[in-house]
């Protein structure tokens, strides 16, 4: 007698709203990154802004931590995806 198991799929980490965070985050992250950065050495490094006006303390420092952290969080994601955590099957 053959036994039929059920058995549900589970996504995981692979979902679209996952993609789409890791994409702007990262956009957001470097422009943030390079606005900081600009500010600091007073060279214009984005071609739609000019940054170099901002002060670099308080204005740049806090552009360079937001941008690193967006970065970071974006490159968190991105290995959750690439490892698929969360997927699997329950029987």
């Amino acid at each position: 007698m053959k036994t039929e198991i059920r058995q549900d799929k589970i996504v995981g980490s692979r979902r679209f709203s996952n993609y789409f965070w890791v994409f702007f985050l990262c956009i957001g992250g470097l422009s943030f990154l390079l606005a900081g950065m600009s500010s600091y050495f007073k060279i214009n490094l984005l071609p739609f802004a000019n940054p170099t006006e901002l002060v670099f303390i308080p204005q740049g420092l806090v552009m360079i931590f937001y941008g690193t952290l967006s970065l970071s969080l974006s490159f968190y994601i991105f290995i959750t995806l690439l490892w698929d955590i969360g997927s699997g099957y329950n029987e």
